[in-house]
């Protein structure tokens, strides 16, 4: 069994001002399939618009609102909100409130920087 506490996972700060705390990842396990990460997006921050070539993605929001970009559809998003990303849509959050967005993202395969692709626009 393997089991991953918050708590001793050690917060990666991004590029675009988020902190991602992987749980269950390629980082912490043997997993392959896929993987689990808590993402914190501060107040007037943004995920940049990317897209991924393997992977598809579930970003489930635990506090915090914003505006949820996928593919050419933007929508405002709040906790309790689970948003579902395709493999190739460009995609990003952005967080227009006064609060941390703190978000639980579910990704498949397992997460690997090397699927990450910024987006041309």
């Amino acid at each position: 069994m393997k089991i991953v506490n918050r708590s001793i996972s050690e917060p990666i700060s991004t590029p675009h001002g988020t902190f991602i705390t992987p749980l269950i990842d390629r980082s912490t396990s043997e997993v392959t399939g896929c993987s689990l990460a808590e993402e914190l997006l501060p107040p007037g921050m943004a995920v940049q618009p990317h897209f991924h070539k393997t992977h598809e993605e579930i970003y489930y929001l635990i506090t915090g609102h914003g505006r949820m970009r996928v593919a050419d559809d933007w929508q405002d998003v709040s906790a309790g909100d689970a948003v579902y990303i395709p493999i190739d849509a460009v995609h990003s959050l952005q967080n227009t409130g006064d609060e941390d967005i703190r978000l639980v993202v579910v990704v498949g395969p397992a997460f690997s920087f090397d699927d990450v692709f910024q987006s041309p626009e």
